[in-house]
């Protein structure tokens, strides 16, 4: 028996005999720890694979149709072969996911904003000058510098 195989059969029984399958569990993991979760996602190392997971999303089934297509002759499968394989997908498609943001997404969604500016009649302002005036006016109306 391979080792991914035995690591799936333990993952299974772990599963199977635990109270991860009950929706009470699912639903204490959902938003009890939502805020452990909302930490971990927000954190700024992770900003970076936030912005080019859509591209991400959208070249992966290229990246692996140009790797099987790659194939010329039989081979001989192992668990390090396939976990080569898997790997080098990933870096290859998060390349051409990068590739793919910096080129097509980042100067679409300037324009994007570029163009809403002009239809709401203003200058475009940043997220931060909005929050900064919206923080200020709320602390006004309290009585609150």
């Amino acid at each position: 028996m391979s080792l991914w195989s035995e690591i799936f059969e333990r993952l299974l029984y772990y599963f199977d005999t635990s109270n991860a399958a009950r929706p009470s569990t699912n639903i204490q993991l959902v938003f009890v720890r939502n805020e452990i979760l909302n930490q971990i996602l927000s954190s700024p190392a992770l900003q970076p694979l936030g912005k080019v997971s859509y591209c991400l999303y959208i070249i992966h089934p290229f990246v692996q149709i140009l790797q099987f297509r790659s194939i010329t002759s039989n081979r001989k499968y192992s668990d390090f072969l396939q976990g080569s394989l898997i790997i080098g997908d990933i870096c290859y498609a998060v390349v051409f996911a990068i590739f793919l943001h910096l080129t097509v997404e980042a100067p679409t969604l300037k324009l994007e904003n570029i163009f809403l500016a002009s239809l709401r009649g203003g200058n475009a302002k940043n997220k931060d000058e909005e929050k900064h005036e919206m923080y200020k006016s709320n602390g006004e109306e309290k009585g609150q510098v």
